[in-house]
């Protein structure tokens, strides 16, 4: 069995002080947010073998807390180019290039792809996954280059405000 954690990045400034969309920093509200997700994550018994997201700094900085909470070597985090302005189809190409040594990963990237890959791997109406929101989805059976659309089954949904498991 492989499990994907697909997670939108927290929140992010957004006074439009920040003269580039890539350098948007978190907010202390996001800090918080994806420090409790993380924790939470953590407390399921979550032992991700790799993190994988988009180079922007809201992001990096969503990425770094999780790690941090999961116990998991931030040096180790693998940034992908394509996450950042890529579409649903290039974050699929990302999910069925994962190594196959890992089993458990977590995705973090940016809305509306985050929440539209999440859609097309599960057939679930999930919605506008909030900041710092996760799905957990399980595939049972299939490689990582296998998972197409429909695949997997939804496991768990949460964000800072409330946690569904299914």
């Amino acid at each position: 069995m492989m499990i994907l954690h697909i997670i939108r990045h927290a929140k992010a400034d957004s006074s439009g002080s920040i003269p580039k969309d890539f350098y948007r920093p978190l907010t202390s509200q996001g800090m918080m947010d994806a420090a409790r997700m993380g924790r939470n994550l953590a407390e399921t018994g979550a032992k991700p073998d790799a993190i994988i997201c988009s180079p922007a700094e809201r992001t990096t900085r969503t990425a770094e807390i999780f790690a941090d909470q999961l116990k998991f070597d931030s040096e180790k985090i693998i940034y992908i180019e394509e996450l950042y302005d890529g579409r649903m189809q290039e974050y699929l190409k990302v999910v069925n290039e994962i190594d196959s040594k890992y089993k458990e990963v977590l995705l973090i990237g940016h809305n509306p792809n985050i929440s539209y890959l999440a859609e097309y791997l599960t057939g679930s109406d999930i919605g506008d996954i909030p900041t710092s929101g996760m799905a957990t989805i399980k595939f049972e059976k299939l490689k990582w280059s296998e998972i197409i659309k429909k695949s997997g089954e939804l496991f768990s949904y949460s964000s800072p405000n409330q946690t569904f498991g299914f």
